[in-house]
Parts: structure tokens; C-alpha cells; sequence
């Protein structure tokens, strides 16, 4: 199977949709976790900071980041690779904050490991974690 038909990439595809729609699809995001997900965000102090332990924490962590920034947020994937273990993802966040339209630009590069067709584990990471803990906070 090539990595453009894996299904995992699809899924990871859906989960980018669900997070960039300014609505937040939180079912959808729901809808493509296990129930014991784990994300482990980007350390630093800041509230989204750290580890979010089953589903409904992975999706409230979504509703946190999307609750910081204004309707101008958009997500740029770079790419999606898929891996024996895992998938990777490449992306970019732009946009600006809602209260002070500070603006937002990091790349992060995303891990993901599956169980099935759904996503268990995801981790955060950020190339400019004092940029970002700044935003968030």
C-alpha cells in the first residue's frame, strides 16, 4: 500500500479538517480517537500545556486551542507520512489571537500512533516553543 492510499493518512487528513472548520467539529474529532487517547501537547506553562488523557480530554484540548484564536486561523499541512508504527505530519498555524490579534505562525511536527483506524496516542511539537507558549498564554 502506497502512503497515499493509507488509510491512517485519510484519517489524520479528517482530523486537520475537523480542527481548521470554524466551528471546531469536535464529533468528528471525537469520532477518530480511541477512548484512552493520550495527546501530549507542547511542555511549557501555559494551560494546554502538557498531557490530555482520553477522548473527551483530547477534544477539550482542541476547543482550548480554538477558543484562543480569531475566525483568521488556518492550518497549512506540509505533509503526511505513514510509517509502520506511526504517522507523521508537518504543518504550519496561522492566524492571530481573539483578544489582542497577536498573530500566530509556528510549525509543528505532529506524531500519531493508531490502533485500528483510530488515532491512540498523538504528540505535539513545536519549533518555537517560547513563540508559542507566548500565544497560548
Amino acid at each position: 500500500m502506497s502512503a497515499t492510499t493509507d488509510p491512517r493518512i485519510a484519517r489524520v487528513r479528517e482530523l486537520y479538517a475537523a480542527i481548521s472548520d470554524h466551528d471546531l467539529d469536535l464529533d468528528t474529532i471525537g469520532s477518530l480517537v480511541t477512548d484512552d487517547c493520550i495527546r501530549h501537547y507542547v511542555r511549557g506553562r501555559f494551560p494546554m500545556a502538557g498531557d490530555h488523557v482520553g477522548r473527551q480530554k483530547v477534544m477539550d484540548s482542541y476547543a482550548a486551542f480554538r477558543s484562543v484564536v480569531a475566525d483568521d486561523y488556518r492550518v497549512d499541512i506540509g505533509g503526511i507520512n505513514a510509517g509502520v508504527e506511526v504517522v507523521a505530519s508537518f504543518h504550519r498555524d496561522f492566524g492571530s489571537r481573539a483578544r489582542d490579534k497577536r498573530p500566530l505562525d509556528v510549525e509543528m511536527l505532529v506524531r500519531y500512533r493508531f490502533e485500528g483506524d483510530r488515532i491512540a496516542e498523538i504528540w505535539d511539537y513545536a519549533n518555537d516553543v517560547p513563540k508559542l507558549a507566548a500565544f497560548l498564554s
